[in-house]
């Protein structure tokens, strides 16, 4: 009686270890606002990145509608634009029993402050017309210097 009594308190003792690391296993959204984007980072319990894990994006409506969907990078991270405010749901599941769904709320603000920074040069960078401009004279550039030296051949020492 006291052997059974032993192995069921060992047994009840491998069980409850057992489920307090599952308990602590579960998957996590983090959401990030970085206007025109939204960033979310998958991760077990906070720690561990849910690699490479599928992620749904759908837009507010009814029906709801997939506005995007792919996997996760190496470190559990995941970005979309939304194009309209309203109330966006983001389901992530690493195939393999975890999932997980955050709705994230995007405000006329945030679509405002979006469009004003897709309109501006990257830091550093030069804005379109320059560019433009820069390839155009580039271009005019090389075939002068071609035909200069073709002309310099035709009319020989």
């Amino acid at each position: 009686m006291k052997d059974l009594l032993v192995r069921y308190t060992l047994l009840a003792a491998a069980l409850a270890v057992s489920a307090g690391s599952l308990a602590a296993h579960g998957l996590e959204i983090e959401v990030r606002r970085h206007a025109p984007a939204v960033i979310l980072k998958a991760s077990y319990s906070g720690a561990e990145p849910a690699a490479f894990a599928a992620v749904k994006i759908y837009a507010p409506g009814a029906p709801p509608a997939v506005f995007q969907s792919g996997n996760a990078d190496a470190a559990g991270r995941f970005a979309f634009v939304p194009d309209s405010e309203g109330e966006w749901r983001a389901v992530v599941d690493d195939e393999l029993g975890h999932r997980e769904e955050r709705r994230i709320a995007v405000g006329r603000e945030f679509i405002e402050a979006g469009a004003v920074h897709a309109g501006e040069p990257a830091p550093g960078g030069l804005p379109l017309w320059l560019r433009a401009a820069v390839g155009v004279a580039v271009i005019f550039g090389a075939a002068g210097f071609f035909y200069g030296l073709k002309a310099r051949r035709r009319a020989g020492p």
